[in-house]
């Protein structure tokens, strides 16, 4: 058993360090190949979680499977490959029916699993700012400057209140954000590194982000004018700002 967690555990971290590989050099015809092999080869080894999953819940393993008949663009494979391993993590967390029925696998899968929400260690930064301008920061995911309005999301329906424009604010993002992908001008998670969803979902569609802050939320007031320089990792209030 514990052979065959070291192969799929593997196999996982592969198949993320390639969707990554290939999102930062999209012109790699290489990198591409191998990022659908990894994701591929891994997604076979999920499929066999897929019983422990509502039946409607499995399409996500079974599109991938099935990408290259279906004609699934690259967005969409990746996309989908992220959901299908969130399905199996959600579900991990939630039923312990499921932890029971997978015995000693359980905890091995949930570790592993969890590494998608690990804070990967930063060096500790100087950036000359005043204190009070300072929110957090974190691990640079996606570059780029943007100043807007902080929408934190508390719970599934904060999604519906996406304005265009917003700075989104999130323990870890969850696939509800792609209902309003095109209104989010940044991320900021307080959870994840550089294989979580917000990062995955960050840099498919471009969007300036930082992940892993820690705690932060509780110190921002829902519509404070924020900036976020993402390309250094830090997130500030605009009201100092030139």
């Amino acid at each position: 058993m514990e052979d065959g967690y070291s192969d799929f555990a593997a196999r996982l971290q592969y198949a993320y360090s390639a969707i990554e590989r290939f999102q930062r050099n999209r012109e790699d015809s290489g990198a591409e190949r191998s990022m659908i092999e990894a994701i591929v080869s891994v997604n076979q080894y999920l499929s066999q979680f897929k019983p422990y999953i509502p039946a409607y819940k499995q399409r996500f393993f079974e599109i991938v499977e099935h990408h290259d008949s279906l004609g699934l663009s690259t967005r969409d494979l990746i996309m989908t490959f992220d959901r299908a391993v969130y399905e199996l993590h959600t579900r991990l967390e939630k039923d312990h029916r499921l932890a029971d029925d997978l015995g000693n696998w359980s905890p091995l899968m949930t570790d592993l699993l969890n590494n998608r929400r690990e804070i990967e260690e930063l060096a500790d930064r100087e950036d000359g700012r005043e204190a009070e301008d300072f929110v957090t920061a974190g691990l640079t995911v996606v570059g780029g400057w943007v100043r807007g309005a902080a929408l934190k999301i508390e719970s599934r329906a904060d999604w519906s209140t996406v304005a265009p424009g917003s700075i989104i604010l999130a323990r870890m993002t969850t696939p509800d954000i792609i209902l309003a992908i095109e209104q989010i001008a940044g991320i900021v998670t307080e959870q994840g590194g550089r294989v979580c969803h917000a990062a995955v979902l960050a840099r498919e569609y471009g969007i300036p982000c930082v992940v892993g802050c820690g705690r932060f939320m509780d110190g921002v007031e829902q519509g404070t004018m924020l900036v976020l320089d993402a390309s250094s990792g830090i997130l500030l209030q605009s009201g100092c700002q030139s």
